[in-house]
């Protein structure tokens, strides 16, 4: 029990307030409810109260990418025949005489599966596979509804208007900032908590966007000038307040001294060092995107450097309005000008806060690759609506795309340490894609989407989820992902006569998260896909074929 008295306690955390004024400048304002979040964390730590110990970190793909080329393997056993997928897509060009383009989707070895190539195409000195070892696909996943803001919400909050994950984890972190959400919708709409904590608003244009999160620690009242005397005065109210609070509870004057002391702490100790190390945090981020997107250590067995952009030629085509001619498919990204957006700042964002425990729970959006030259002087910002972009622009794009992802993620896991065993990374969207039937991109696949899960709380790669051989289909022919189905049965605790035979849905997903964040139950249907074991988690049922 700390020995302060209660006068000086209080003494000492306003004066640690004034130096973080001092440190991150002022003129933002801390309104007196703002007080609570550091207060009720500092006090449970007083009272030796516990919290969830659980981060939960949402990557919201919306427009959504195909993620067979990420996480969705078409091929996923070693042992499998494979039926070729739609001759539409793909993730190798082959070049040929009379600049015929064949793509096909090569497959490599990974943890016992057929895994889509990006996994194997390393950069920036990150062995991508190695983030396998911490993985859960799934795969095989009926969104059910066909609309990008719905769909996209339900990620985070399945039932349309209740609780979110996001929410959840919020709920019962008791972190002082409950979390925090995308500027880019609409990732960040559906959270909703149950004890009414708001988010946030992360701002990635900012140039240190910690400087808003960071507002509550910072003026205490933007109208009284921040020296010491001045804050005494205007807040000895608001600490007279929360004294009294505290006495009603029957807390002591010991108590009391004890929470100013570990408020002090939160503060001291974590909010000046944050500021101080976003800019170093945001270059790592930086610097692996531009590797991940370089030329040079892209591997030319899939993107020869020798494919030119035809004029004329749909599977080239960037979007509905533009004409590309004569320009090289590599001349379509420039490391420092090509970046998908909110990554950079995103990550280093989250990676800070995460370890300065001020948050458990945070959103990131990303919906467009910025900074993509289709032809001199012409710079464009691609959407992940990708209804009119070729299938070549559309697999090499997305391609980098993913790696820089997988890059981040990669950079996240190695700076949270051991803290990457409590951290669990959803990367989700609206749905797959499928190719369309004449070549040129890719449409909505709703009926054979999925999501993946990260953190070191997993063992292994686990793939759950069957899919369709053949989609059945016409205008959208082959394998691409469409939801085949998926037994559940005495493995998820149902009887023989109780079987349930059907695709995976949403729901199946949340719980499955939900149970390895430890949090509530959002949804009523569905079934969790993983279980504990021991201190991992494995697939309840490990089934992941093509039908």
């Amino acid at each position: 029990m700390n020995n302060k008295s209660l006068r000086a306690a209080r003494r000492d955390f306003l004066r640690q307030m004034a130096k973080v004024t001092a440190g991150l400048g002022a003129g933002s304002v801390f309104g007196d409810h703002m007080l609570a979040p550091i207060f009720n964390q500092a006090l449970a730590q007083s009272l030796h109260a516990t919290t969830r110990d659980v981060y939960y970190l949402q990557i919201s793909l919306a427009g959504g990418l195909p993620r067979w080329q990420f996480d969705l393997p078409l091929q996923p056993k070693l042992t499998e025949a494979f039926s070729n997928p739609a001759s539409s897509f793909g993730t190798r060009i082959d070049v040929a005489p009379g600049d015929n383009y064949r793509p096909v989707y090569a497959t490599i070895e990974r943890e016992g599966y057929r895994v889509p190539p990006v996994w194997g195409m390393n950069a920036g000195g990150k062995d991508y596979s190695a983030l396998l070892k911490n993985a859960l696909w799934t795969r095989g996943v009926d969104m059910e509804i066909n609309s990008h803001s719905i769909s996209n919400r339900r990620q985070n909050a399945t039932n349309i208007g209740g609780f979110s994950i996001s929410g959840a984890v919020a709920d019962q972190a008791g972190r002082p900032i409950p979390a925090v959400l995308s500027g880019i919708p609409p990732a960040s709409d559906g959270h909703r908590s149950s004890r009414g904590l708001s988010g946030v608003n992360f701002n990635s244009a900012l140039a240190n966007p910690l400087t808003t999160l960071l507002a509550p620690y910072r003026d205490l009242n933007a109208r009284v000038p921040a020296t010491l005397p001045n804050w005494f005065k205007a807040r000895e109210q608001a600490f007279a307040q929360f004294d009294a609070y505290a006495k009603q509870i029957g807390l002591t004057n010991t108590t009391l001294a004890d929470s100013y002391s570990n408020a002090e702490e939160l503060i001291s100790k974590r909010v000046v060092d944050m500021a101080s190390n976003y800019d170093a945090a945001l270059k790592r981020y930086k610097d692996l995107i531009a590797a991940a997107l370089t030329h040079d250590s892209y591997v030319d067995d899939y993107i020869p450097s020798n494919v030119r952009v035809l004029s004329g030629n749909i599977g080239f085509r960037v979007d509905d309005q533009t004409s590309t001619t004569n320009a090289m498919l590599r001349d379509f990204i420039a490391p420092g000008r090509s970046e998908p957006i909110e990554f950079a700042a995103g990550f280093a964002t989250t990676e800070l806060l995460f370890k300065a425990q001020l948050t458990s729970s945070m959103i990131l959006g990303s919906n467009r690759f910025n900074g993509i030259q289709v032809r001199p002087g012409t710079v464009m910002s691609i959407s992940h609506d990708h209804h009119f972009v070729g299938r070549f622009a559309e697999t090499y794009m997305t391609t980098l795309y993913y790696r820089a992802l997988i890059a981040c993620i990669s950079e996240f896991r190695d700076q949270l340490g051991p803290q990457w065993e409590k951290t669990f990374v959803h990367v989700a969207g609206e749905w797959n894609r499928n190719p369309r039937d004449d070549g040129s991109g890719s449409d909505h696949g709703v009926i054979g989407s999925g999501a993946s899960v990260y953190s070191g709380a997993i063992q292994g790669l686990s793939v759950v989820g069957n899919v369709r051989t053949e989609a059945g289909i016409s205008r959208y022919p082959g394998t691409w992902g469409v939801a085949g189905d998926f037994r559940f049965d005495d493995k998820f605790g149902k009887t023989p006569a109780e079987t349930e035979v059907r695709p995976l849905v949403l729901t199946d997903v949340t719980r499955t998260i939900t149970a390895m964040l430890g949090v509530r139950d959002l949804v009523a249907n569905g079934y969790p896909l993983m279980k504990l074991s021991g201190k991992v988690w494995v697939p309840v049922k490990a089934e992941a074929k093509n039908v």
